[in-house]
């Protein structure tokens, strides 16, 4: 594993500072395929993009290239963390997402302005982290004490701001529990209708269904699934069991199929909750 993580490490510095072309020789290459790993391989990296890949000897290295001899190390495709918020993370994320390999970032939410300086910072070479896309304020409900909100509480609120969002760039629009069930409807019409995605942590009084069918890219968190037979307009799961019932078995696999037919990702988070397990473990 360490070493994996190593030349995962040292990848992304020497990209950034991309003096010339990089060569890795001798590196058994993993490229998530399901393929099998590929040893004794030499990887060619010109302008910030695998230029080349072969067997060892096969390639030709170009001249005056920077060449490392990666024998013994592991060599796979960067990594995306597909659910994170620098803004509540801070700059001191940085480094631990390249460290872990985490060369891409979806931002669900936060300081649009902080985390296009980074973002830039990044792209010029000035900060060491991963590419970021990102989604700006949340649209959500009345929460008088989150931070980086845009509070809608009816259809016209949240048309505007869709039209605010896309205006400032975003790079998709992140909806969050409070929001009513009015305002996300005209929200996702409003979306499609000006062509920028949206991903759902799910309203409470919308089914993961409705939501999928209305167009969300995702839908986010394990327990979503449950909120949504519970809470959901006509819901009739009353109970923790009747509502895991509703998400298994014939109905389970009902639900998934209309994810795939409407292309809607499912994304559970369940890294986040495993850290939340072992924080309340050690405050014990």
């Amino acid at each position: 594993m360490h070493k994996v993580l190593l030349l995962l490490f040292f990848l992304p510095s020497l990209l950034f500072a991309q003096p010339k072309q990089i060569v890795f020789t001798n590196v058994t290459v993993i490229d998530a395929t399901g393929a099998p790993a590929k040893p004794g391989m030499t990887v060619v990296i010109s302008g910030g993009r695998i230029a080349a890949l072969g067997k060892t000897g096969k390639v030709r290295v170009p001249k005056n290239a920077q060449t490392i001899d990666a024998t013994g190390k592991f060599l796979i495709p960067g990594l995306w963390d597909m659910h994170a918020h620098l803004s509540y993370a801070g700059e001191t994320a940085f480094p631990a997402l390249v460290a872990s390999g985490i060369t891409g970032v979806r931002d669900m939410g936060g300081d649009l302005n902080q985390i296009d300086g980074w973002r830039r910072e990044v792209a010029n070479g000035m900060r060491l982290g991963p590419y970021i896309v990102r989604a700006g304020s949340f649209v959500d409900g009345v929460k008088p004490d989150a931070k980086y909100r845009l509070s809608v509480t009816n259809e016209i609120e949240a048309r505007q701001a869709v039209r605010t969002l896309k205006k400032q760039g975003v790079d998709f629009i992140k909806i969050h529990n409070a929001l009513p069930r009015d305002a996300f409807f005209a929200l996702s019409d409003e979306a499609r209708k000006r062509h920028i995605p949206f991903v759902v942590h799910l309203p409470r009084g919308v089914s993961a269904a409705e939501a999928s069918d209305a167009g969300a890219k995702s839908i986010e968190h394990i327990e979503i699934l449950l909120e949504s037979a519970l809470y959901r307009k006509d819901a009739t799961a009353k109970t923790l069991k009747e509502a895991y019932e509703e998400n298994t078995g014939e109905k389970g696999a009902a639900l998934f199929a209309r994810f795939v037919k409407n292309g809607t990702y499912y994304v559970p988070t369940l890294v986040a909750y495993r850290a939340f397990v072992r924080a309340g473990k050690d405050e014990q």
